[in-house]
């Protein structure tokens, strides 16, 4: 009789796969992963006042400044209606504002507004305060190098995301992006 691993206990999958198998490791690591994100995101009232969609928005237009809804989704890899519909909300609820570019009025410029720029630090700080809990325990320069793996990561992830159609077996090798170090 076979036992089966109970899928609520990350040891049980762990024991699934073979410690020497590579890939095997990290997509059942990526498997738990992702599982306990979504515990989290259910369990957790940080996105309460700004979305997980608002909030990459909203980061990206404190860095940028005030841009179009064109290039905003083109930084988020995402089809402008879903972010124009994304924008629109957030517009309603007062977080962003718009003005036409003075370079070509038939062009808006989107920013966040203080309300956006409070509600998005508010976020950040529950944000990096569940991460500070995560790491507890965690030397410095781990979560340094954590953090630092999970940006190469990242970046394969999106490198693969601009290949269209997805081409099995080129994987990340010689992504097209490099991350600053």
């Amino acid at each position: 009789m076979a036992t089966h691993a109970n899928l609520d206990n990350p040891a049980d999958i762990r024991r699934t796969v073979a410690d020497a198998d590579p890939l095997g490791v990290l997509e059942t690591e990526m498997a738990l992963l992702q599982r306990a994100l979504e515990r989290l995101a259910r369990r957790s009232d940080i996105h309460r006042d700004l979305d997980r969609a608002s909030y990459l928005l909203a980061r990206v237009l404190d860095a940028l400044g005030p841009i179009s809804v064109k290039d905003l989704a083109s930084r988020v890899g995402l089809d402008a209606t879903t972010v124009t519909r994304q924008v629109a909300t957030m517009e309603r609820r007062g977080l962003l504002s718009r003005e036409s570019d003075p370079n070509d009025g038939r062009v808006n410029l989107i920013e966040l507004s203080a309300k956006g720029r409070r509600t998005m630090g508010a976020v950040q700080r529950a944000r990096q305060e569940r991460v500070r809990e995560l790491f507890t325990g965690w030397p410095r320069r781990d979560q340094l190098e954590f953090g630092q793996l999970l940006g190469r990561f990242n970046d394969a992830v999106a490198d693969i995301e601009l290949r269209s159609p997805y081409e099995p077996g080129r994987g990340a090798a010689t992504p097209t992006r490099r991350r600053r170090t």
